[in-house]
């Protein structure tokens, strides 16, 4: 049976970089939900409003946590796909297989622009929350890795770009 997916993004300030990602997701997941700060001051609601399936605003509450699980609620997909908005997905290949397999979370690779690179649980499985307020963590008792999967993200120099 085919697993649904929903891209997931917590951004403010991040009109540079939002299309990119959003873009790099539309082919394969079936719900964009976008959550966005409400002291964002350039363009970036204009983007979420333009592309996403849904939007919210919130108020940040400085804990990272809180603003992932706040954009997640209520939405209907099997397993979401966070991305912040200067990141972008570079491949994505075998999903279906990968979903299937019943994971509470994947492991993808995430490439830096300095050449670093680990892997983190980037899909998860509805129902799982983040939690720390600072270095937030989305709480998977099973992973798994899923290696046709890249998500590259770049560097931030702006001053207003706050990767959330």
């Amino acid at each position: 049976m085919r697993k649904t997916l929903a891209l997931v993004m917590v951004v403010k300030n991040e009109e540079k970089g939002l299309e990119r990602a959003i873009l790099s997701c539309k082919d394969f997941v079936d719900y964009i939900e976008i959550a966005v700060d409400s002291s964002s001051t350039d363009k970036t609601l204009e983007i979420a409003k333009k592309y996403a399936t849904h939007w919210k605003i919130f108020d940040w509450e400085d804990d990272f946590s809180a603003a992932r699980n706040f954009a997640h609620k209520g939405l209907p997909a099997d397993y979401f796909l966070f991305l912040d908005g200067h990141e972008y997905v570079e491949k994505c290949d075998r999903l279906q297989e990968f979903l299937n397999m019943g994971a509470e979370g994947l492991l993808v690779s995430i490439r830096m622009e300095t050449g670093a690179e680990f892997r983190s649980p980037r899909i998860y499985k509805k129902g799982l929350q983040f939690s720390g307020r600072v270095h937030e963590k989305v709480n998977c008792e099973y992973v798994s890795v899923f290696p046709y999967f890249i998500i590259k993200a770049r560097q931030i120099f702006a001053s207003n770009s706050v990767a959330i």
